[in-house]
């Protein structure tokens, strides 16, 4: 039976294109009508059509993966005006002021360890500094650190 099955044609047409044409063939506005078989005949037999790229699984998948990529990057910046609007305009005045990049480091590691400026008055300035100093990026943010204190 499958061997049997011959293989057809895949032709896309644009939505806005079907729609203007049944509207000047059929002078119809219905979504649903019957005449939409030969709309689309008419648009195919004018040329008005799209080809449809089969591209390789690698590509696909690559594709796919792009558009994962610029999904999250939206999220990623929804989620840092989120924090930004709900967390440091709230909680934290002074720290909008000393960090500019919501993404920052340092930022990040005294909201994660110390949710509210009393939790930093517990601690010893040291104590403060050590532990939320990102270590990879060494003393470079020392003095902000310093000013949150």
């Amino acid at each position: 039976m499958a061997h049997s099955i011959k293989p057809q044609l895949l032709q896309f047409l644009a939505k806005l294109t079907v729609i203007n044409d049944a509207i000047f063939i059929n002078v119809s506005w219905d979504n649903n009508d019957r005449k939409d078989a030969f709309t689309i005949a008419d648009l195919v037999s004018q040329g008005k059509f799209l080809f449809y790229h089969f591209a390789e699984e690698k590509y696909s998948n690559a594709s796919r993966m792009l558009r994962v990529h610029a999904r999250l990057i939206k999220e990623q910046s929804r989620l840092k005006v989120r924090l930004r609007n709900n967390v440091l305009s709230v909680v934290f005045l002074e720290l909008d002021r000393i960090f500019k990049d919501i993404g920052n480091p340092a930022l990040l590691s005294i909201l994660e360890k110390y949710p509210s400026p009393s939790y930093i008055q517990e601690v010893s300035e040291e104590e403060f500094i050590y532990s939320v100093l990102p270590a990879r990026y060494s003393w470079h943010y020392l003095p902000r650190i310093k000013s949150v204190y």
